[in-house]
């Protein structure tokens, strides 16, 4: 069984709060804070990415503040969180004003229906209970990596990207949802800038560049934030990277 963690990372006023949420507990929230709710697993708990786009919306005073959660667990697809409980539970209850899915790196490549089958599910319950839902897209394998080596793969970088992103366009179209090219916005990034590692040493997890990389993403779409105006700088990211993130970043968004 897989250990599951939700997350809360609430941006009130000028002070940021870290904690775990316990079902049955209730938060004292801003009346004009904005739900996030992040459903997923690595790609989304490496390097902190929701607290990640906290810190650029509390910099930033963005109106109505976002209070974000994440329930995440290492590996895990969209069948496993649909199945658990505890997770539609949580749709459930209403909360949320967006609720932002990310399935496992391939598991739209090798059971594309039952990817679009558990995103259909998951992204219903969420609806049902008023939430916007977003897809959040993930990037392929680093070029030569193993994984490469089979069918469903499409055997490069480009063809594997390209597949994902079919994937998650189409489950967004199915479920009246919302997509955030992440990981195509990573690979065009990747071929313009080989000089900013953006994956780790495994070549499918991100470092704290590929991190980064993935919070602007979001954060510029979830929250309409242009990357060059926030100065916020994480760990194990030097600041000409962030610059050369920030300005790539605005430029797609824009187009």
């Amino acid at each position: 069984m897989r250990r599951y963690c939700l997350c809360l990372l609430r941006c009130i006023s000028l002070l940021v709060v870290f904690s775990f949420y316990l079902p049955g507990c209730t938060s004292l929230v801003d009346a004009e804070s904005e739900r996030v709710l992040f459903i997923g697993n690595s790609y989304t708990y490496y390097n902190d990415v929701p607290r990640q786009i906290g810190e650029r919306a509390l910099e930033q005073r963005r109106k109505p503040l976002p209070e974000i959660s994440a329930i995440t667990a290492g590996g895990a697809d969209l069948r496993e969180h649909l199945e658990n409980p505890e997770i539609t539970a949580a749709l459930q209850t209403g909360e949320w004003d967006i609720v932002v899915l990310q399935g496992q790196s391939l598991e739209p490549l090798k059971n594309y229906n039952g990817f679009l089958n558990a995103a259909e599910g998951l992204a219903a319950i969420a609806k049902s209970a008023g939430a916007e839902v977003y897809f959040y897209e993930t990037w392929a394998r680093r070029a030569g990596e193993s994984e490469y080596e089979y069918p469903w793969s499409g055997g490069n970088p480009t063809a594997m990207q390209e597949a994902l992103h079919a994937a998650y366009a189409e489950a967004a179209d199915r479920c009246g949802a919302r997509l955030i090219p992440v990981g195509s916005i990573w690979l065009e990034f990747h071929r313009a800038h080989p000089e900013v590692a953006l994956y780790r040493h495994d070549g499918a997890h991100p470092t704290p560049q590929g991190s980064y990389l993935t919070a602007v993403v979001l954060t510029g779409y979830l929250l309409e934030i242009d990357p060059e105006d926030v100065q916020y700088l994480p760990w194990g990211v030097s600041l000409d990277e962030k610059k050369v993130i920030d300005s790539f970043i605005s430029r797609m968004i824009a187009e």
